[in-house]
């Protein structure tokens, strides 16, 4: 899946938190941590660059979040690395990946910086398991809106390799995201093996109204071509993840050979991710 002639390669270093700048992403690798799980917790999160809907910038308070969570990959979207004094110029990727002792890889949608003085926004993966390679797709872009990328990572777990994508649509136009979807389901062969797609896609599943009263859902019928949504498989609770949990956009896609292996797609309500983000990250649980 992976084109090889834009494929980032991530050199490993245990026991170490280093950086590359890729072509304007950054990678690091802190200690690996290896072995099989029994099962595997994947996690999608917007972190709205940890500004919390109390006003105040706590990227600690988004670390304690997924540290609660004990998730083996992560996937963040409105992530700042030196983006503005609205995140304190903070390498929040960097931060977050030293925090919890993980992997990470960090792809910008906005970058007016340089590799000495980054000026980024945009998405990260982390994950406790290697990073292999990755590479960062740049997705339809609608009009002048906000440029939108996936990433496409290779993660070994256990020594299995899975594909792990992370995105974020969107969030002006459904004929943006629907492209933007279509641009990711190209990436993916007609039987996709041991593949999560998580994200942020700005739309309601299939069937929904959203608040304006219209369908949206364009979107998540386009990815739901190749690959299952989690919380349809088994999930439970109140699934909306956005400011007043009313719309549900935030999802975990796996594919056919996973679905089964789905035990539990959750959307974590807590007193903290109330007011940590205006988002709610959600938890999925695969047997591995």
């Amino acid at each position: 899946m992976l084109n090889k002639n834009n494929v980032n390669q991530v050199l490993v270093v245990v026991g170490l938190v280093a950086m590359v700048i890729l072509g304007g992403c950054a990678v690091s690798s802190p200690e690996a941590v290896n072995g099989k799980p029994g099962n595997l917790k994947v996690m999608t999160y917007n972190i709205h660059h940890a500004g919390g809907m109390d006003g105040k910038l706590d990227l600690d308070r988004i670390g304690a979040i997924i540290a609660r969570e004990k998730p083996d990959i992560v996937g963040l979207n409105e992530v700042d690395n030196n983006f503005a004094a609205r995140s304190d110029f903070l390498d929040e990727p960097k931060l977050l990946a030293e925090k919890l002792a993980m992997h990470y890889v960090y792809a910008p949608t906005l970058n007016s910086g340089d590799a000495a003085k980054p000026n980024q926004y945009g998405n990260a993966l982390l994950s406790k398991f290697p990073i292999k390679k990755w590479t960062s797709h740049k997705l339809y872009r609608f009009e002048n809106n906000e440029p939108r990328i996936c990433i496409e990572a290779v993660v070994n777990v256990g020594g299995a390799d899975y594909t792990v994508m992370v995105t974020h649509l969107d969030h002006r136009s459904d004929l943006g995201r629907a492209e933007q979807a279509r641009d990711i389901i190209e990436l993916l062969p007609d039987r996709p093996m041991r593949t999560i797609l998580v994200g942020d896609f700005n739309a309601v599943p299939p069937g929904v109204d959203d608040s304006e009263g219209k369908v949206r859902s364009r979107p998540i019928s386009i990815i739901l071509e190749k690959l299952k949504d989690s919380f349809v498989l088994a999930g439970a609770g109140e699934p909306g993840s956005n400011r007043d949990s009313s719309r549900r956009i935030d999802y975990v896609f796996v594919s056919e050979d996973l679905a089964e292996k789905v035990v539990s797609c959750e959307t974590i309500r807590t007193e903290q991710t109330k007011v940590a983000s205006d988002h709610k990250p959600v938890v999925v649980v695969i047997e591995n």
